[in-house]
């Protein structure tokens, strides 16, 4: 009689991945007794859950069943009848699956953005001006030009100066100035956070704004309890913040600018919009969203805390270094706040940001080894946005969409239009650049507001949810910043789920509030 401990033994033994793929017939899952010993046999296992768990230890980043439940969806999606046209009809399976890999992280999300060129190229997605598909060498030097479009080095110069305040500590002085007054209750620390973010957002843009408040915060959160909620509350607040600052006035994101001089170009200069205009209406309503979002991230990542530590900024000493990064920040946020002013010089705003990668790395303030740490997954993450939102415009399938939904519209009031354009972009402007979306719906609300007489109503809205959708890291700026964030062992402070709990409840709560309150405060001031 074999000994009950034996046979366990020699099972365990034998418990190898390759053997897991063979053990799957039925075994009892009752007790047993052997020689008097109870033993609890070994239960039923199933050959789809060794596989699986095959898969998990060969590719230990991959998520099977997510990855394919998203191949399943995208193949699916080309059975929907979205257009007569291949290449927009194979752009929305390449959206689904991006999408749905995003979203389920079924593979690291920069793994997906890679993906992007990839198949825009292989499935012959990007078209000429004249609806002719691009050979597959000329779409590969487009797309791949995409991915590294001017904005991506932006945002790279955007991570340099946050790393070069933090590792001249110039953000720890900055933070005590600033938060040194506001007392220690958690609470009140993370709202005058948001509303510095928000408040930057309204007169430097929103890139900016997100990489010097966060460069603020994280001295305060790298001294938190690392499972503590509030270390997210600061950094999703901050993300949201500036993400509502963008909306504020003509000059916070490139999506306000391209409104108004679409409304400009739409009516050959007889309706306009006011620098004062934009900001009575706007401005209350953001405050509202800030004060809502406050409340929101409090609620969805509680904390234990009962009082903040604000790092002291009398411990700092101001030499030559400091003052060198700072006037090299002031100097690049200057230019980016006025770039309008200087395209003759610069041409473009992501040849600005090369200044400070420049002067940070050839001084010698910034090393090889942080360059090489500049959160290289992110920027690809943002540069697979970037692409899709490119291919996404030349096959056609934004213009399709927008122009379907507008047939489907015919005849409906001025409301409705306004709110099913701000839903559309609500959904739409999570996977894509927020000024490709502009680009190519705000000219359709634009025109049928002229046909209605009025195109600043109904063309505010789905403006400002340009700057409101923040579901995804990929969403935006301020979220793809305060994602890149990471402790000393490397592990994010903010997830994919905590943008869905936080950013998309405040995603659906500017879209209804908008598309109501936000219509009729239009109709009065506009």
């Amino acid at each position: 009689m074999i000994n009950a401990n034996q046979e366990t033994e020699e099972i365990v033994a034998e418990d190898t991945p390759q053997r897991r793929l063979l053990v799957y017939e039925e075994v009892p899952s009752y007790q047993q007794e052997a020689d008097g010993v109870e033993v609890l046999a070994t239960p039923k296992i199933s050959i789809f859950t060794s596989i699986f768990s095959l898969l998990k230890e060969v590719l230990p980043g991959v998520k099977p069943i997510q990855l394919i439940i998203s191949f399943a969806l995208a193949g699916a999606s080309l059975a929907i009848p979205i257009s007569d046209f291949g290449p927009a009809v194979r752009c929305f399976s390449i959206l689904v699956l991006c999408a749905s890999l995003w979203a389920t992280e079924a593979v690291p999300l920069f793994v997906t953005s890679l993906l992007v060129p990839v198949l825009v190229v292989i499935g012959g997605v990007l078209c000429d001006s004249h609806q002719v598909p691009l050979g597959a060498h000329e779409a590969a030097s487009t797309i791949t030009g995409e991915f590294m479009a001017p904005s991506v080095f932006l945002f790279m110069a955007g991570f340099a100066i946050g790393a070069a305040l933090n590792k001249e500590k110039v953000s720890i002085f900055l933070g005590g100035l600033l938060l040194s007054k506001v007392g220690k209750r958690p609470s009140v620390v993370l709202l005058v956070c948001m509303f510095i973010g928000f408040f930057l957002s309204m007169w430097v843009s929103n890139v900016p704004a997100s990489v010097l408040t966060v460069s603020l915060v994280m001295p305060i959160v790298k001294t938190l309890p690392r499972q503590d909620g509030y270390n997210k509350q600061l950094l999703m607040g901050v993300a949201i913040a500036c993400n509502i600052g963008g909306m504020s006035t003509p000059i916070a994101s490139p999506q306000n600018a391209i409104a108004i001089q679409i409304i400009d170009d739409t009516s050959n200069g007889t309706v306009s919009i006011m620098f004062s205009s934009w900001v009575l209406f706007a401005v209350p309503l953001c405050i509202l969203f800030l004060l809502i979002a406050w409340r929101v991230v409090i609620f969805v990542f509680p904390t234990s805390l009962t009082y903040v530590n604000i790092p002291k900024m009398e411990a700092i000493e101001f030499g030559f270094r400091q003052y060198f990064v700072t006037a090299v920040t002031v100097v690049t946020v200057t230019l980016w706040a006025t770039s309008s002013l200087t395209l003759g010089v610069f041409g473009d705003i992501g040849i600005i940001s090369f200044i400070p990668l420049i002067l940070f790395f050839g001084s010698g303030i910034m090393s090889v080894h942080d360059f090489d740490a500049l959160k290289w997954n992110v920027l690809t993450l943002i540069g697979g946005g970037l692409a899709l939102g490119y291919a996404m415009n030349t096959s056609t399938l934004l213009t399709t969409i927008s122009h379907d939904m507008l047939s489907g519209l015919n005849g409906a009031q001025p409301f409705i239009i306004s709110l099913v354009f701000t839903i559309f972009i609500g959904i739409i402007g999570n996977f894509i650049s927020h000024t490709v979306t502009s680009i190519i719906i705000l000219p359709i609300v634009a025109k049928v507001g002229m046909e209605l007489g009025d195109p600043k109503v109904l063309i505010m809205g789905p403006v400002l949810l340009c700057s409101g959708t923040m579901s995804l890291p990929v969403s935006s700026f301020p979220n793809a910043n305060t994602y890149s964030q990471m402790d000393q062992n490397n592990q994010r402070y903010v997830d994919v789920k905590d943008y869905f709990k936080s950013g998309l409840t405040m995603t659906l709560v500017t879209v209804l509030i908008t598309s109501t309150l936000g219509y009729l405060w239009a109709v009065l001031v506009l």
